[in-house]
């Protein structure tokens, strides 16, 4: 019997490493303002975060509606996540007789219960190599055309992996199928958005005494406003306490790191798009962030 896995991580672990001392990163939880030392296994995570559930015929109809709106190879590509989707429970459906089908139910419950994590391990096993180069403060992978498409999946499944994101989603049939979705978005803006040639990493260096945070939300877009439609993209992604990096459009002017206001910045902006929970190397939070 394959290990149902239980506890669900929406902000990837080995992700969080530069800012953890002795295994331990500090959390801030923003609802109370509480700040604690914890394991990286006890952050970002939530029971059965990624089950995913049968999709309805409404769910289908709603998906299929919206990849006929995409380009061609997204639209290929939606199509083939909501087959497999529909596929998986039309497996466990298929069986009439009762007795194979309650043997079968254990089997289909680890399986449904553990598909999206492991499908975020994949993701997450197709960025580490980048992570790693990053941390070093290499970018220069970026320019590769192979690289930049890998990247850019990584980096943009990140971005809609977390719990705010699936908080945030305002549409009733969109919520329900966001597993589906998730998919499907994110291959969208990396084949539609993300244009090599167009588009740029930018790599802001922190030497000042106040660190980079992270957040539950890791990856945000800057370019974001409040109760306003998204209009245009720059991610934001801190690396470590002294690194980070922009992807953005050529064309488009940025804020660079001069001093501790410009790092208190690009720090207010990850606590305000972060769900609950603020992710640093110093207890002394307050420091890292504008009180304004």
């Amino acid at each position: 019997m394959f290990e149902k896995k239980i506890r669900q991580h929406y902000v990837w672990k080995y992700y969080l490493k530069p800012w953890c001392t002795d295994g331990q990163i500090v959390c801030q939880i923003r609802s109370t303002g509480n700040i604690f030392k914890a394991s990286t296994n006890d952050v970002a995570v939530k029971k059965k975060f990624y089950k995913i559930n049968e999709l309805s015929m409404e769910d289908i109809e709603f998906l299929k509606a919206f990849s006929d709106r995409l380009s061609t190879c997204p639209k290929r590509v939606a199509n083939d996540w909501i087959n497999l989707y529909k596929s998986i429970f039309d497996i466990r459906n298929g069986f009439v007789n009762p007795e194979i089908r309650k043997n079968f139910d254990d089997i289909f419950d680890v399986f449904i219960n553990n598909i999206e994590e492991d499908t975020m391990c994949i993701y997450e096993n197709l960025g580490e190599k980048y992570l790693n180069q990053l941390r070093l403060g290499d970018i220069s992978f970026y320019s590769d055309e192979d690289s930049f498409l890998d990247f850019n999946f990584y980096i943009v499944m990140q971005y809609l992996r977390t719990e705010k994101m699936a908080k945030s989603i305002p549409d009733v049939n969109a919520k329900k199928s966001w597993h589906v979705m998730r998919e499907i978005l994110t291959s969208t803006i990396v084949w539609n958005v993300f244009k090599i040639g167009e588009w740029e990493m930018v790599k802001l260096d922190n030497t000042t005494e106040i660190p980079f945070i992270t957040g539950d939300q890791p990856v945000i877009n800057i370019l974001n406003e409040k109760d306003k439609p998204q209009q245009k993209m720059m991610l934001y992604y801190p690396i470590t306490p002294q690194i980070a990096i922009l992807i953005k459009e050529k064309d488009e002017k940025y804020r660079n790191i001069n001093d501790l206001d410009d790092v208190r910045f690009y720090n207010n902006k990850i606590v305000q798009f972060s769900e609950n929970q603020i992710y640093s190397n110093t207890e002394n939070i307050k420091e890292c962030i504008s009180q304004n």
